[in-house]
């Protein structure tokens, strides 16, 4: 990701010179979007815009709401094909009974944000026709139990299903087709960018959730803005960086830091050009409940689970519930296997509190992700078993980043701050470093994840070197020569590289069927494939697998509750 620009012409080629750009008729198209006509922002390019946003004031609230209509808009069209589907499953549930689990098709009109909706505990009803768009399995929230305790201070449930609601309202601002529909932008592009930006923050010590917040609004801005240069995702991914850590640290690097990391790719003016861009894009909508939020609530419910109290009478002493009370260990661990799912692209098919129950399943069984996060295992399942690969590796694999959460003296652990709390709460953790973000997950993981994949689809995966066409100088060096490919075979026997009859956390998971393998070898039983192919390949099987399996399974589960 670095550059090898000298450090007086840091700023991008694309977006240099920003005090010449004087382009009157781009700003007079400006003029002419402040008279409701920011739809046309659509057809200036990324680097007019950030042309544009560099001298411009605050116009972004009305801007980012047309943005995101267009978006909405075009995101509705994509599911033009899944859209018989739906009716189809909307005509079973209505025969079978008038109480739907079902909820309302969210737009942005009908629901800016939760804060919208007058009265939290009223009951909605209505068809599902033509709401799915985006993500078409996430949860809902009439057949999600409100784990929380109860509190002095609001009403439990009403709290849950603000969460929920909140959560629904971002979820569909994240395409989960990114990689069907678009071939500029590819799976290991994004990986790669994720990857640096997790080595960040871990050399700033930046927080898990600053971590998530900078992945949700990157995916955020794709999805509106898919037609961003490649040479400019670092820019991109910087900047919602520098807008995560703004957000969510005490103190935040400077942006002078953010610029450094890039080695002169960015400059600080390409950063807060670029930084007005996202946040109108954004519709500055950025407070949300990351994947590492939802975590940490779930494993609070778990571990606090036995001295929760249901009676009124003892409300306060649900007071400490407030105070993180579990396994940093335990924690970490599962923390990692989130991370490892943030660079696959299958990330964007499953909700953050999905993906957080999925991490509580391998670490804790069934039952406690259950009741922890609400769900029905029929919500539950297709993330579970799409996690689970990751589980494997990470289950097979050292982490020295685990000695930060062992015991230790207060001096060591240099939280002596803690002592006055710890007296009122005597399971508080020791420290909060299991809240800081590391890089022991890194794209040797990802990509043995991905080798895995295949192998549970019944394919053999065997790495090589390929000689590359184009003829090189005598004088580099022999190894640039050759491209690292992966050389795959079908067998006609059926292979379980998860089984293992001591592991309960694998009993319930389904492998992929070996008929997917013919969605990443399409021609006879062999072919030589690169690390960009086979993601594709996996893409591929995710848009026929994922959608279809969760749909059977909420409509199956919704039968048996009925019956």
């Amino acid at each position: 990701m670095n550059s090898n620009k000298s450090e007086g012409n840091y700023s991008l080629q694309s977006t240099e010179n920003f005090s010449d750009f004087s382009d009157s008729d781009k700003f007079k198209s400006i003029e002419e979007h402040n008279e409701n006509q920011y739809g046309d922002t659509s057809k200036l390019s990324f680097q007019d815009l950030l042309k544009i946003h560099q001298k411009q004031t605050v116009w972004g609230f009305q801007f980012g709401k047309e943005v995101r209509q267009n978006t909405l808009n075009r995101d509705k069209a994509l599911q033009g094909k899944s859209k018989d589907d739906c009716e189809r499953i909307e005509e079973t549930r209505i025969e079978i009974g008038s109480d739907s689990i079902t909820t309302n098709g969210l737009t942005e009109k009908e629901h800016k944000t939760p804060h919208s909706r007058k009265k939290l505990g009223v009951r909605r009803t209505g068809k599902r026709k033509g709401s799915v768009k985006g993500n078409e399995f996430d949860s809902p929230q009439k057949t999600r139990k409100a784990p929380l305790p109860l509190m002095d201070w609001a009403d439990s449930k009403e709290v849950w299903l603000f969460m929920v609601y909140k959560e629904e309202a971002l979820l569909n601002q994240r395409n989960p087709h990114l990689f069907e529909e678009f071939s500029t932008f590819i799976p290991r592009m994004r990986a790669i960018l994720l990857d640096w930006v997790m080595e960040v923050c871990e050399v700033y010590h930046l927080r898990r959730v600053t971590y998530y917040l900078c992945v949700d609004y990157f995916d955020r801005f794709l999805s509106i803005r898919p037609d961003v240069p490649k040479n400019q995702l670092q820019l991109v991914g910087v900047t919602c960086l520098f807008l995560a850590a703004k957000l969510e640290e005490i103190y935040p690097p400077r942006l002078s830091e953010f610029s450094y990391v890039c080695d002169g790719a960015c400059g600080p003016e390409d950063i807060l050009a670029c930084e007005l861009l996202i946040l109108n894009s954004l519709g500055w909508d950025l407070n949300v409940m990351t994947p590492s939020d939802w975590l940490n609530l779930y494993m609070q419910i778990h571990f606090q689970a036995g001295n929760v109290t249901k009676q009124k009478l003892h409300i306060g002493m649900n007071r400490d519930f407030f105070f993180p009370q579990y396994s940093a260990y335990q924690f970490t661990r599962a923390s990692q296997l989130v991370d490892m799912m943030s660079l696959d692209p299958g990330f964007l098919k499953f909700s953050y509190s999905t993906l957080a129950a999925a991490a509580m399943y391998f670490m804790y069984g069934k039952t406690v992700a259950l009741n922890t996060s609400g769900l029905c295992w029929g919500e539950l399942q297709p993330c579970a078993e799409y996690m689970a690969v990751f589980y494997h590796v990470i289950r097979d694999s050292d982490d020295p980043k685990l000695q930060s959460c062992k015991d230790g003296s207060i001096e060591e652990q240099g939280s002596a701050g803690l002592e006055n709390i710890r007296h009122k709460v005597r399971n508080l953790v020791k420290d909060e470093n299991h809240s800081l973000q590391t890089h022991v997950v890194n794209l040797d993981y990802f990509e043995k994840s991905a080798i895995i994949r295949l192998e549970q689809m019944g394919l053999k995966v065997q790495k090589t070197y390929v000689k590359k066409k184009e003829k090189l100088e005598q004088d580099e060096a022999s190894s640039e020569n050759y491209i690292c490919m992966y050389e795959l075979e079908k067998l006609n026997c059926d292979v379980d590289v998860l089984s293992d009859d001591d592991d309960d956390d694998l009993s319930n998971i389904i492998a992929p069927s070996t008929s997917d393998a013919s969605l990443i070898v399409q021609e006879g039983t062999k072919a030589i494939l690169s690390f960009d192919d086979i993601l594709e390949g996996i893409v591929r099987c995710n848009k026929k697998n994922i959608s279809q399996n969760v749909e059977s399974k909420l409509e199956t589960d919704y039968i048996d509750e009925i019956n």
